[in-house]
């Protein structure tokens, strides 16, 4: 969106408030992590600056929307691949990102989804802009998600498949001991959603060690 000759970004939710289904996605509840989220360490250098909250057409049950700076740049992957950055230049960029973090954990705020999609790099100067807070996890807050944490399989921490092949690595009582009130398909699906992410690691890492470095 455009206003007084400045480009922002707008997010807004699907649906007015309250209207989604029991298993559709809250994305109401998301919205309103990421607002949280960007308050709590505003202004940041390496965080998206907050400019408005509110919903609309009304505000009492309208569709909740939030305004921030438009990031003209690209994800940490496009970059990466069009600069074919050297490993100074990539600490530096990786430095930066590590602090944007370690400043939302000191404030109690887990973002649960890094990934190079989630991290754009600024085009005028560079400067990584960790981006998409909707799934963080807030000191105090309800969680949003139940069993295994909104990511891509393949970006899954070991501890995480770890843990999930531990409490639902064998089928019935054990199962649901591991995990007290859930169902034995709950159980099923975490575990192959578990082998799924191995899976996907391990290809992961064959390609990242056999592909030819580019000169």
């Amino acid at each position: 969106m455009e206003r007084a000759g400045r480009h922002y970004s707008l997010k807004m939710a699907l649906r007015p408030a309250g209207l989604h289904a029991a298993e559709e996605e809250d994305i109401n509840g998301r919205l309103a992590h990421e607002v949280a989220a960007l308050l709590a360490c505003a202004p940041h250098p390496n965080l998206p600056a907050l400019h408005a909250v509110d919903r609309w057409p009304e505000p009492p049950d309208g569709y909740l929307y939030f305004v921030t700076d438009y990031i003209d740049g690209e994800t940490f992957h496009e970059w990466r691949w069009r600069v074919k950055p050297t490993a100074a230049h990539l600490l530096t960029v990786f430095t930066e990102v590590v602090r944007v973090v370690a400043d939302l954990h000191r404030r109690g705020v887990h973002h649960r989804d890094m990934k190079g999609d989630n991290v754009l790099i600024r085009r005028e100067d560079e400067r990584p802009i960790l981006i998409d807070l909707g799934t963080v996890r807030l000191p105090g807050a309800t969680t949003l998600t139940v069993g295994v944490a909104p990511a891509a399989p393949h970006l899954l921490p070991p501890e995480c498949v770890a843990f999930l092949r531990e409490g639902t690595g064998s089928r019935g009582p054990t199962s649901t001991r591991a995990f007290p009130g859930t169902s034995t398909r709950w159980a099923r699906c975490c575990t192959r959603r578990s082998r799924m992410a191995t899976r996907s690691t391990r290809s992961f890492r064959m390609t990242a060690c056999c592909r030819p470095s580019k000169r």
